[in-house]
């Protein structure tokens, strides 16, 4: 994953993913500007949450599974052979927390012409 941003870079070489997935590669640049990121609460990882999620979500179908169960596998195997030793997340918690959105959402997977948005707002 190659990642820049303003002030701080977006990435993150130690968060889920890595520690599920081998031969996983962060690089990060910061990019010179006067733009503030102000009061924005979580810049870092609003700005590379979408395209890191959307990837994993390609994967999983290119794999032919179910994104959450796609997540849920590299989770298990985060917990129980992880990859490096510094990963900084629980992924037991982050496993609970896909199994209680899949409940609570009436998880069904995607088919054919299923469309859902999902806003949260602060």
């Amino acid at each position: 994953m190659n990642a820049g941003g303003l002030v701080e870079p977006p990435l993150y070489a130690d968060r889920f993913p890595p520690g599920a997935i081998e031969n996983y590669l962060a690089e990060e640049w910061i990019v010179a500007s006067n733009i503030t990121v102000g009061s924005s609460r979580a810049p870092r990882s609003n700005f590379i949450a979408s395209a890191e999620q959307s990837f994993l979500d390609e994967l999983a179908e290119e794999l032919g599974k179910d994104p959450i169960d796609f997540r849920l596998e590299m989770l298990k195997r985060a917990k129980e052979n992880p990859v490096g030793k510094n990963n900084d997340y629980d992924p037991e918690r982050y496993a609970g927390v896909l199994k209680l959105v899949r409940e609570k959402a009436i998880w069904k997977g995607i088919g054919i012409r299923n469309y859902q948005d999902v806003i949260l707002e602060v």
